[in-house]
């Protein structure tokens, strides 16, 4: 209730964590998560209602910062099945307006790993349009990777998001310290 959002014209909530069989992880080291702490705040529908009012698209944004994780979910139907179902759920439940997907593999990967991300995010954007024909899917990316090969394949991602979030914070010299972007 004290955040304004006069300057906004659309606000991403961070975020609930996925994991390698797709659910929605509610629970975690002896704690709930705060990701789900988040959502399941009264005063989170509070805000979505007074964006709403303000016509601000309001976002969800699912994470996994685990590798073996990812790999477990984009390689696997089912997992992937899972997490659609679920993401298009809590789409659904807040009336929200699009999903934004922070997944952080780190280091090398597989083409395959690779391949089946891009196809986990083409599925999950065909049933997004299919049950909510307006809703927009975003994938954030790392600065690096529309000149290098990493875990986001710019290119052929390109066609099932409609956009991609360069996460271009904190880049200022090669091996220094932080400064403006």
């Amino acid at each position: 209730d004290k955040i304004s959002l006069s300057p906004y014209i659309s606000i991403s909530l961070f975020g609930l964590t996925v994991d390698g069989r797709g659910q929605i992880i509610t629970y975690a080291n002896g704690k709930t998560d705060q990701g789900w702490q988040m959502w399941t705040d009264a005063r989170l529908d509070t805000l979505i209602k007074r964006a709403k009012s303000k016509n601000i698209k309001v976002f969800l944004t699912f994470k996994s910062f685990n590798n073996g994780d990812i790999e477990k979910l984009v390689g696997n139907e089912s997992a992937q099945r899972t997490f659609i179902s679920n993401a298009t759920q809590l789409i659904e439940n807040k009336s929200l307006d699009g999903v934004n997907i922070d997944f952080e593999y780190i280091g090398d990967t597989s083409k395959e790993v690779k391949f089946a991300f891009t196809r986990l995010m083409g599925n999950l954007q065909s049933e997004l349009k299919r049950l909510y024909p307006t809703a927009k899917l975003s994938v954030d990316t790392y600065l690096k990777s529309a000149s290098t090969s990493d875990f986001f394949d710019v290119e052929q991602l390109a066609p099932y998001v409609d956009s991609i979030i360069v996460m271009g914070y904190d880049v200022h010299t090669p091996n220094g310290l932080p400064g403006p972007i």
